[in-house]
């Protein structure tokens, strides 16, 4: 092989090596645990003056047994930490005009039970459900005007 055709073969494989990187198990690893988490989000819209009367937010179970643990969090500030088999919890005392974030985190046993989360108000009821996994991962985007 002449040096001419030796360096060609060698500046192709480095650039074919750069352009097409090789996968690692950490790669691997982390797509399997993305897929695993169930994130849902929910966007509404509210009106300032609705707040007045309330806005709820309720998480129950499909089973009655089912154990739900975890918290809600308001702008990034905890509001409740739970332990127990359902929640409900007035939000319109939290809630000001602007943009919110609402997350809720946590588990549920069994894991194969579904788990049902609701934002009902004025002009306004929203639901989110999760099953299969035990996992807990909800956000619900409050525009208040």
């Amino acid at each position: 092989m002449s040096i001419r055709l030796f360096a060609l073969a060698t500046l192709c494989t480095a650039t074919l090596a750069a352009a097409f990187p090789l996968l690692t198990q950490d790669t691997v690893v982390a797509d399997i645990s993305l897929n695993k988490q169930q994130t849902q989000e929910t966007s509404i819209s509210l009106n300032s003056e609705d707040l007045k009367s309330p806005h709820l937010l309720i998480i129950n179970a499909s089973v009655q047994s089912t154990r739900l643990r975890g918290y809600i969090e308001l702008d990034g500030k905890r509001l409740l930490n739970f332990d127990r088999d359902g929640i409900e919890i007035n939000l319109s005392p939290s809630l000001k005009p602007g943009q919110h974030k609402l997350k809720i985190l946590g588990q549920y046993e069994p894991a194969d039970a579904s788990v049902t989360v609701r934002f009902e108000g004025i002009n306004t009821e929203i639901s989110q459900q999760v099953s299969g996994n035990g996992s807990l991962n909800q956000t619900i985007i409050i525009d208040v005007r």
